[in-house]
């Protein structure tokens, strides 16, 4: 407890600046390198609350191809791209539902191996993977992107939506 408040049970207490107490288990020692996190854990959540970044977390790899010296290694794999892996997901799930004719299937195949139809297979899912994946990154981008610029206006303008 800070012991210029010590005497006032029920004060917030208040510490002078880089003396507040530290988390169990640091020592004085490790201080600088806690505020330097504590710096950086700032600057993460002020990235994270910007337009741009939800809108590019929501699209997904397939919509916005970012450059390597922007690449988003600090978030972890599966919060990085919804939108085109939840679109992949879905296309992959309906492609085993999919209805076909085997006759059809039977003459565009005629004179292929095991390993050759299933390359073709795979590659047919694929595509439809990548098309649905792309699709859905674009709606999330889309309502990610404007959700978000509605709220920064209601904001300013004090709506108060947000």
């Amino acid at each position: 407890m800070n012991p210029s408040t010590s005497h006032l049970p029920c004060t917030v207490p208040i510490w002078a600046p880089h003396k507040e107490p530290l988390p169990p288990g640091l020592t004085e020692e490790e201080r600088p390198f806690y505020e330097q996190n504590k710096k950086f854990e700032k600057y993460m959540g002020m990235a994270m609350e910007s337009c741009p970044v939800k809108t590019t977390l929501a699209g997904g790899a397939g919509t916005f191809q970012l450059p390597r010296h922007l690449s988003l290694s600090c978030i972890p794999l599966t919060n990085r791209y919804p939108g085109f892996g939840i679109g992949a997901f879905f296309s992959l799930m309906s492609a085993s539902f999919a209805y076909e004719d085997p006759y059809l299937r039977a003459q565009t195949q005629a004179g292929m191996n095991t390993t050759q139809k299933a390359g073709q297979i795979f590659r047919e899912m694929g595509r439809g993977m990548w098309t649905s994946g792309k699709s859905f990154g674009k709606i999330g981008a889309l309502f990610a992107g404007t959700e978000c610029i509605i709220e920064s206006v209601s904001v300013r303008i004090g709506l108060g939506l947000g």
